[in-house]
Parts: C-alpha cells; structure tokens; sequence
C-alpha cells in the first residue's frame, strides 16, 4: 500500500471530518519532515502514538 493510499484510508476510516483529519495528519507529517510518500504502517503508529500522547487532552477541540 501506498503512503498515499494508507493516508486516504486513515482519513476515511475515522468517520471524522475529513478536512480535520487530513489538515492534521499532514502537519504532523510536516513537523516530522516527512511526506505522504514516506507513510507506512510503521511511521503511522509512531506518528499517532506521539501525537496522542502529547495531545489527548486537547483532541475534541483540535478535531471538531
């Protein structure tokens, strides 16, 4: 699977609003210097495991 094709299916998987989701995975992608070609399984987990970890108080605000 492509890194394009795995972000489409994060974003479509998580019944949320699609341009939340979307404009927040590739900020993070970004501050990682990374690209939607670099996304793979790996990468992802890291990824959100950081991101929830610094950022799941604040979720509901950030994605709604």
């Amino acid at each position: 699977m492509s890194g394009q094709d795995l972000f489409e299916v994060l974003v479509d998987s998580t019944g949320l609003n699609g341009s939340g989701i979307r404009n927040e995975v590739l900020s993070l992608l970004k501050s990682n210097n990374l690209g939607i070609e670099d996304l793979n399984l790996n990468v992802l987990r890291e990824l959100m495991a950081d991101y929830l970890l610094d950022n799941l108080p604040n979720i509901n605000s950030k994605l709604f």
